[in-house]
């Protein structure tokens, strides 16, 4: 089981994980994918395809780890205070700006 490190909690009052094992990474079924399009969302695999349908359905973020490549086997939950850099599933560079609540 990760760890979750909770620093703001303010904006972040509660985060849950749940470990699954033995998935396998692979495409998903052609009605998940259109289902994505449909909504303006590219497939990318079983995995990101299905927490990215749910996170639309019911308007919470969700997000898949592997625990394998996961730090420390750690999540830290925090603001950010300065612009930082970070890389997507399709290896495109982005800036992540601290947006003002």
């Amino acid at each position: 089981m990760p760890c979750i490190e909770i620093e703001d909690t303010l904006n972040c009052p509660r985060y849950s994980s749940k470990v699954i094992t033995d998935v396998k990474i692979k495409e998903s079924p052609k009605w998940l994918q259109e289902s994505l399009k449909k909504i303006g969302l590219r497939p990318i695999n079983n995995v990101v395809d299905v927490t990215n349908f749910v996170m639309h359905e019911m308007g919470q973020p969700l997000h898949a780890f592997d625990l394998d490549r996961l730090s420390g086997r750690k999540i830290i939950v925090k603001s950010t205070t300065e612009t930082s850099i970070f890389k997507t599933l399709d290896s495109k560079s982005g800036n992540l700006i601290r947006a003002h609540l």
